[in-house]
């Protein structure tokens, strides 16, 4: 009897209670024996950085000559599994002849049985290691799909049966199939068993050359998301709480008859030997707290502080996401609260979404960050906490860009509403909202000017009807590649004067979401989403911009879209605009870089007399970086070719514009950090003074002049 049989024997609590202590500690300990000794000690998953004290939990590396029997169960069918008519296999089974390992690989082998029959191999982790939660990763060569087979690396949870509309109680985890013969897969969720109440929640994901040699497959599984990716590439995400288990499941590995095409496929096949699948290795992480990677933080939870002529405490409310909420009984605007250590588990750009609860007396609040010792960056956006009424209010503040790591979050009160008859706040969940990949629609409204622009029936493409008229069209043309099957749209000349990363931007229309595959060069960007446009030309639809950085080479450069299965957008044109500056060419735009020089000491607090680094940019070549030169803080060709001068810089408020040679009128728009736009306007004069508007916080503005076709960037500091 196993020990999950042997506690269900007992009825009396204590005794339940006591070996459930027992066999807890006992798991943990037995986890640790299963990692193999063969696994690296520095192992890490492939491409993915995972912030925070992960530890290797279980691991086979199948460098032995049989498989490890306290790690795994080879599955031997009792009866056939469902039949695949469609490829001419009436029945099919897992048995323990199709497992073995050899040459340093758990081999999966399919063979043909007889005319209509087939056999696999099947591995799982049950009774053995089961665990909720944590990174798990493989390494697999799948067996050739196009011989009716499929090749499978999915969980399964001892409970998936119960019927509750969700899978908080075990669900069926499939990170993927290669049930297809095309360069994708699907992942599927599948609970409530596999009767009459069976859901699932399918999603299909690009996989470059699946087919074709090794690839990792990863899923990242905490309380609140499940989150699959392929070679390193985050692919899939689950976090509708219906779909994410709460349970611990187990390991499977698999391969069997296909359900993803019809054909001869298997019945050309002799009787045999048909293909199979190597498993590299199967790697597990855990961590003993996943609330780092939560998005939700309840601020009840987090350690606060708050000024010695303010109260500050912790409520019970049952309108508050968790039945409490924290309330700042401030006095005067300048009062705060600062909740402190928020954890962020990956750099990038982050967004935070405050929610709180609003009454009569209750004030106006604007948001900060700490991103070094007392540098605070604050954000323009206002949460209004009045009504008249107890209601809820929730505000966006941010973005910017930050390295992993715990900051402290202020908010200051900065006023009331006129009707108020007080500044408290009251603050009870904060939702941490972050890409590790910048969002080129953040900065919009500061894209730069237009380079090169490629009509789509200008480009090569396939099929012969796939130029076609509309009105709305930017040549009252455009290319639809939907009436072929393997569907290929390239421009093959693409220009820019330097190296460098740019902004692709494409125009597009499509009644519902689609995917279409983009090549640089000839090597991946991305399988884009394009998101639905509204309707179809003939309808009366307009065409839709889509944004993605892309990194060219001076001279010459291919870009095309490709997609086999399936439908995709109708392409109008592309262009290619100056990307947002970015100073240090760390890959961060300026806009949200707090070390534009990346000499470790954030903008705020830079005086400049550090060492640049070397591989900042150097636009007028004097060996000095651009953001510590003579022109400190330039980051545009105005200074270069001396054509505009602005000074002081930095400014306690101030700006003095000399446009020197430049004698048409400049249109100027000033942006916050964050994007938001501040001010505008017009510089007729060849020498202008203007005031920055009140009441703006210290840091880093965007200055963008505009003058017919020409869009110019500087950055200038604002001080007190």
């Amino acid at each position: 009897m196993n020990s999950k049989h042997f506690l269900k024997a007992f009825s009396c609590k204590s005794y339940y209670l006591l070996f459930l202590s027992l066999f807890i500690s006992q798991n943990l300990l037995f986890s640790q024996d299963l990692v193999d000794a063969e696994t690296p000690s520095n192992a890490k998953p492939n491409g993915l950085n995972l912030e925070g004290d992960w530890k290797m939990t279980f691991s086979d590396e199948f460098n032995d000559t049989e498989v490890d029997s306290s790690k795994w169960f080879i599955l031997n069918s009792s009866r056939s599994r469902a039949a695949r008519p469609g490829l001419g296999i009436n029945q099919w089974f897992w048995r323990p002849k199709n497992v073995l390992e050899d040459a340093g690989n758990l081999i999966l082998k399919v063979e043909k049985y007889n005319a209509t029959t087939m056999t696999c191999g099947s591995i799982n982790s049950n009774n053995r290691f089961e665990k909720a939660f944590g990174y798990y990763e493989t390494r697999i060569k799948i067996a050739q799909a196009d011989k009716g087979t499929h090749t499978a690396f999915w969980f399964q949870g001892d409970n998936m049966g119960n019927v509750d509309g969700t899978a908080r109680d075990g669900a069926e985890i499939d990170v993927f199939e290669s049930a297809w013969t095309g360069d994708y897969t699907k992942s599927v969720i599948h609970i409530d068993g596999y009767g009459a109440s069976h859901q699932a929640n399918t999603k299909q994901y690009s996989t470059p050359g699946i087919h074709e040699g090794f690839h990792t497959f990863g899923l990242l599984w905490t309380p609140d998301f499940l989150k699959i990716y392929y070679d390193g590439e985050l692919k899939i995400t689950y976090s509708d709480p219906k779909w994410v288990p709460q349970v611990p499941e187990y390991i499977w590995l698999s391969d069997g008859a296909s359900f993803g095409f019809s054909g001869d496929n298997f019945t050309r096949e002799p009787i045999g030997f048909i293909t199979q699948a190597y498993v590299d290795y199967v790697r597990v992480w855990e961590l003993d707290d996943y609330s780092c990677l939560s998005p939700d933080r309840e601020l009840e939870s987090l350690t606060f502080s708050n000024e010695a002529d303010t109260t500050a405490e912790i409520v019970s409310n049952a309108a508050a996401s968790n039945g409490k909420q924290v309330r700042l009984e401030a006095n005067k605007v300048g009062d705060e609260i600062i909740f402190k250590n928020i954890c962020h588990s990956q750099a990038g750009y982050y967004k935070y979404e405050l929610s709180g609860l609003t009454y009569n007396t209750f004030g106006k609040y604007k948001a900060s960050i700490e991103v070094a010792e007392n540098i605070w960056q604050p954000f323009d956006q206002v949460i209004d906490f009045y009504t008249e009424n107890p209601s809820q209010v929730s505000q966006i503040f941010g973005a910017i860009y930050l390295e992993a790591g715990s900051y402290n979050i202020k908010f200051t009160a900065v006023g009331k509403n006129e009707n108020s008859t007080g500044y408290w706040g009251v603050f009870d969940k904060l939702s941490l909202q972050s890409s590790a990949n910048y969002d080129d629609t953040l900065l919009s409204n500061i894209n730069s000017e237009i380079l090169w622009t490629g009509e789509a029936e200008d480009a090569t493409y396939t099929g012969a009807n796939a130029l076609q008229n509309c009105n709305n069209a930017s040549n009252g043309k455009y290319i639809n590649l939907n009436q072929v099957q393997t569907k290929n749209l390239k421009f093959t000349n693409v220009d820019v004067s330097e190296t460098g990363t740019y902004l692709l931007k494409v125009n597009y229309i499509s009644g519902d979401n689609r995917n279409a595959i983009v090549y640089v060069n000839g090597a991946l960007l991305a399988n884009v989403s394009f998101q639905k446009s509204g309707v179809w030309c003939h309808d009366g639809g307009e065409m839709a911009d889509y944004y993605t950085s892309v990194n060219l080479n001076a001279g010459t450069n291919t870009i095309a879209f490709f997609k086999g299965d399936g439908n995709m957008p109708i392409f109008d044109k592309i262009s290619i605009l100056n990307a947002p500056p970015d100073n240090d060419r760390d890959g961060i735009p300026d806009a949200y870089d707090i070390d534009d020089d990346n000499d470790t000491i954030v903008d705020l607090a830079d005086n400049c007399i550090n060492i640049p680094n070397t591989d900042q940019k150097d636009s007028n070549g004097n060996g000095v970086g651009n953001a510590c030169g003579v022109n400190a803080l330039s980051i545009d060709s105005f200074d270069q070719n001396n054509s505009l001068l602005i000074y002081p810089n930095p400014t306690k408020g101030k700006i003095t514009i000399n446009k020197k040679s430049e004698k048409n009128l400049l249109r100027l728009e000033i942006f916050g950090v964050t994007g938001k736009k501040v001010d505008t306007q017009i510089l007729e004069t060849k020498i202008s003074t203007i005031s920055l508007p009140l009441g703006l916080f210290e840091g880093i503005y965007i200055f963008k002049f505009s003058s017919y076709n020409k869009v110019f960037f500087r950055k200038v500091m604002l001080t007190k």
